[in-house]
């Protein structure tokens, strides 16, 4: 499956990440060990590479960041208004018209 990216960035959260992280005063290093509370494998770098658009955030560290800085997802992913839009897929993209992988029949169901 195609990953879907806005230009060089990986997720949408990053700008707003930091910005709530400062209000909070809480350092990298600070958020990174608090999320590891949570059992989410995550280091200072990972938090810069977030913040700064060049990793991809998975729903449960997505989940977990926004449990630890008290705020809602909606304000997390405040403003994506402001992103280009979200391509849309070619009917020769796999998973596109039926094809969950490439080269198998539309219709797998057997008939009675």
């Amino acid at each position: 499956m195609k990953k879907i990216t806005f230009g060089d960035n990986k997720n949408i959260i990053g700008k707003n990440l930091k910005s709530i992280r400062k209000e909070r005063h809480l350092t990298q290093g600070e958020l990174a060990a608090k999320m590891q509370t949570f059992n989410v494998n995550i280091d200072q770098q990972m938090i810069s590479k977030i913040e700064n658009n060049a990793r991809i955030v998975t729903d449960y560290e997505l989940a977990s960041l926004c449990y630890i800085l008290g705020v809602d997802i909606k304000e997390m992913l405040q403003n994506i208004d402001e992103l280009p839009p979200i391509p849309r897929p070619s009917s020769s993209d796999p998973g596109v018209g039926g094809q969950i992988f490439p080269g198998t029949p539309n219709n797998t169901a057997k008939k009675k």
